[in-house]
């Protein structure tokens, strides 16, 4: 990881240029990963923005407007306005974005800020499986430095790149190796932050780090989270198994934050945010400031899933996830097993969870993300949406 590092903010190839003072009211935005969970909400906000004039997503394949769309729609999400959305085929990892160089130039001219979204969410990958989307933030690094006005580059980043920092962590850039979880995914994530921070500040272009903590579903009746994640996948297996684990161990106090409400906070955060004038990387922590103890919410789940449901302990339920995992069961039916390792590790006690600390920026929140009847009110609403 830090050899990568080394090399990269060796080789990157940035301009000198003097940058122009962009125009605050008329804001024209790169977001890259707008097909995703994530990336289709903060677009929703963006285009609602009156400072945002227009906004220009770089999509994997020729039939990305067609998949917003689809993703839009299926998110409940509004309209998107054709006159305010430019859709680009790219590839972010190869030479001008993987764009023609005439849209590239095009780009340089215009674009005041850039929301880097997009990126692999795999827990089971080594590290060298993310090296595309390093290479891709090296390559966004190099478009920022050619634009006309040095354009700010936001990033989404992840509690896992710190997550190996016990406790309570800090609104800034950590330069500890240690830091991430031991995943490819923490890894790349943290990588990214460090060469953001150094290549931003060689360069003089503003950046900030929206380093985002656990996103659960929508609050809205239409979304879903995404199946394969840990929670959805820990109650499809509870079904199928008949029992619920009672805790999760060293993950018991849970932080998460709904999808729309993170996308509306990376939006806020975008159209509202002054550049820096002291040359720092402003890190945002996106998160809830609060947590809420899986035991008020399991015999909420326990009676949406199948009302007898046995609640057991933490160590049987892992146990019959090995036996599945021995047994080699279909993970259709008990999709946990991919992720037995992550279940494994909230047995370990000595670990002490990673809590994000949070600033003023989640103040209109607090209350409806403290309040345990919201809680199992969305959790209710989740389950329906897996259909569980």
């Amino acid at each position: 990881m830090e050899k990568l590092y080394r090399d990269i903010t060796r080789e990157v190839s940035t301009s000198n240029k003097k940058f122009e003072s962009p125009d605050t009211a008329h804001m024209s935005i790169l977001l890259t990963g707008a097909t995703g969970h994530l990336g289709s909400y903060i677009l929703d906000w963006l285009q609602r923005e009156t400072r945002v004039s227009h906004i220009y997503c770089l999509n994997r394949g020729a039939d990305g407007a067609q998949r917003q769309s689809a993703g839009q729609k299926s998110r409940g999400l509004g309209q998107l306005d054709p006159s305010k959305i430019t859709n680009l085929t790219a590839n972010l990892a190869q030479p001008y974005l993987g764009l023609k160089l005439e849209d590239y130039n095009r780009l340089t001219e215009q674009i005041t800020d850039v929301v880097h979204v997009a990126w692999k969410v795999d827990f089971n990958l080594a590290l060298d499986s993310f090296l595309e989307h390093i290479v891709g933030v090296q390559r966004l690094l190099e478009f920022c430095s050619n634009t006309r006005f040095g354009a700010h580059l936001f990033f989404v980043s992840s509690i896992s790149a710190v997550g190996s920092l016990a406790g309570n962590v800090a609104e800034k850039i950590y330069e500890e190796w240690r830091a991430p979880m031991p995943t490819g995914y923490g890894q790349s994530k943290l990588l990214a932050e460090r060469m953001i921070d150094t290549i931003s500040i060689r360069v003089g272009i503003p950046a900030t780090i929206c380093r985002v903590g656990q996103i659960a579903g929508p609050t809205s009746v239409a979304g879903m989270w995404p199946k394969q994640e840990w929670l959805p996948s820990l109650l499809a297996t509870s079904k199928e198994l008949g029992v619920l684990p009672e805790s999760l161990g060293n993950n018991n106090g849970l932080d998460w934050i709904p999808v729309d409400i993170v996308g509306q906070m990376i939006s806020d955060t975008v159209a509202k945010t002054t550049r820096q004038q002291d040359g720092r990387t402003r890190v945002l922590h996106v998160s809830s400031p609060t947590t809420v103890d899986w035991s008020d919410l399991i015999y909420t789940i326990s009676a949406q899933l199948k009302p007898e449901m046995k609640i057991v302990t933490l160590q049987t339920w892992v146990n019959k996830l090995h036996e599945c995992l021995t047994r080699g069961d279909n993970a259709a039916q008990v999709p946990a097993v991919k992720l037995y390792d992550f279940f494994l590790g909230l047995l370990d006690s000595g670990h002490t969870a990673t809590h994000l600390e949070v600033g003023g920026q989640l103040k209109p929140w607090e209350d409806l993300l403290s309040s345990k009847d919201v809680q199992r009110s969305w959790m209710k609403n989740w389950i329906r949406q897996w259909g569980y």
